[in-house]
């Protein structure tokens, strides 16, 4: 995967640093970056350039661009704002693909100069893929887990693919252009100017003879695995409370004449790094099955307990692939959850945001 990492006047050390802290995060995530520093491109003259072509270029070989800027007063930089007026001719290479906004103040407006370099790029047929403000107030330390947060998020964006919803300003642009809305189209989605295949609109019948739904019908393999996913998360969140038997905090019933004495991490180990009981609002059922052994182990977090059991159960919350080695990286803070599954050192089954939170509730050993 590649990103382009556009920058404007970013000499200040807040950005250098922000600058920094993307590099980082993209590389663990084995995402390639294109550096592209626009005060070197050419001052707009209303139509296009051959110095623009590169970066249109490169854009269009991108899964994303992110976009960082210093702000003057309340406005972006003058080379980002070059930037988007050149791309009114380009601006078929960013069909479809998101924009990751920074920006920094040392004075006033930098939410204002984030705002509109999304706003500027949803008009142009774009994707709002979030943004960040800062200002001289700001200390990196104390904001960078949330900067890597956001940034992580963002890749989330990229792989899985949001899809492009048309503004109504953007609507109107391509009507101010004389445009027919038909560019946005090509997903399958009718507009006033397109014919509709009449086809189209009778219901999908399976082998078994049964009606499906119209829009799971027409979702990619991996659009229909998520809802399936979703969809068996919600059914145990319904099942009855009385299925799960209270135990006392952070405990687990297995067999002390067969424990392993090795160094290594076990999943029957878990539940002592369990940090969650305070928080009686996450309940979760976390099958493990370890990829170098034999183990299979069920960790069940209810009110504000953890508790292990051996073996396999039915319908877990979500299902866990990994190697003894991730397994004590993960629990060691070496790598997240989230950034594991990412990087495809672990494999899930189940409800993906539930990563997420066994990264809160679990301390390093």
């Amino acid at each position: 995967m590649k990103i382009v990492l556009l920058l404007a006047n970013c000499t200040s050390l807040i950005l250098q640093q922000i600058r920094q802290i993307t590099k980082n995060v993209f590389d663990e995530l084995e995402v390639n970056i294109e550096v592209i520093e626009l005060e070197r491109l050419q001052y707009y003259q209303g139509e296009k350039s051959w110095q623009f072509e590169n970066i249109a270029k490169s854009i269009r070989e991108s899964k994303g661009v992110v976009a960082i800027s210093h702000v003057h007063i309340a406005g972006m930089h003058s080379s980002m704002q070059n930037f988007f007026e050149h791309l009114v001719e380009w601006e078929e290479v960013i069909a479809d693909k998101p924009l990751f906004a920074i920006t920094y103040s040392g004075f006033m407006g930098e939410k204002q100069a984030a705002n509109k370099m999304i706003e500027a790029w949803e008009l142009l047929g774009g994707i709002d893929g979030g943004n960040i403000a800062l200002n001289r107030c700001t200390v990196i330390e104390d904001v960078q887990p949330s900067i890597e947060k956001s940034i992580e998020a963002f890749y989330r964006i990229m792989r899985q693919g949001r899809a492009y919803i048309m503004s109504s300003e953007r609507q109107c642009y391509l009507s101010l252009k004389g445009s027919k809305v038909q560019p946005e189209a090509k997903k399958g989605i009718p507009t006033p100017d397109t014919q509709i295949d009449t086809k189209l609109l009778v219901e999908p019948v399976s082998e078994q003879g049964h009606k499906e739904d119209k829009s799971y019908f027409d979702l990619s393999t991996k659009e229909q695995n998520i809802q399936e996913l979703t969809q068996l998360l919600k059914t145990q969140m319904q099942r009855n409370d009385e299925e799960f038997v209270h135990m006392s905090q952070a405990t687990y019933n297995y067999p002390r004449k067969n424990a392993d004495t090795s160094s290594k991490v076990k999943l029957h180990h878990i539940p002592h790094y369990f940090i969650g009981q305070h928080n009686r609002d996450i309940n979760m059922v976390i099958q493990y099955l370890m990829t170098d052994s034999a183990d299979k182990g069920v960790i069940i977090i209810r009110d504000g307990d953890c508790t292990y059991q051996e073996g396999i159960i039915e319908s877990p919350t979500i299902e866990i692939t990994m190697s003894q080695e991730i397994l004590s990286q993960v629990l060691s803070k070496q790598v997240t959850y989230q950034k594991a599954f990412m990087i495809g050192k672990l494999k899930v089954r189940g409800n993906f945001a539930v990563l997420s939170k066994l990264d809160q509730v679990f301390k390093a050993m």
